[in-house]
């Protein structure tokens, strides 16, 4: 994911996934960090099946961390289709991004 202002770099970071071992990468960050939330693919919430609400996400949180430009992470055993969220600032809410 890359993202700039004016020209100028918010955040740069990679991700990659390979045998079941997801790598990410924090490139780049105005913070000089990156913030990332990871979280497995929508499912609907029990309580809605067989209702208009049954078409609405409920991703699950599985981690949350943050890396200093220059790092990277190693995570097995993620699902092959999750989902993340990175950010050059600490996110304001507890709630995964529905970004990436």
């Amino acid at each position: 994911m890359h993202a700039s202002e004016r020209g100028v770099a918010v955040i740069f970071s990679r991700t990659s996934y390979r045998g079941g071992l997801a790598t990410f990468r924090c490139v780049d960050s105005r913070s000089g960090r990156c913030h990332y939330q990871v979280y497995a693919a929508c499912a609907a919430p029990a309580a809605a099946v067989g209702n208009a609400a049954a078409a609405a996400c409920a991703p699950r949180m599985l981690q949350e961390f943050d890396l200093q430009v220059g790092q990277r992470r190693e995570i097995g055993g993620l699902p092959r289709d999750f989902g993340q969220c990175v950010a050059a600032e600490t996110p304001a809410a507890a709630q995964p991004c529905m970004q990436g």
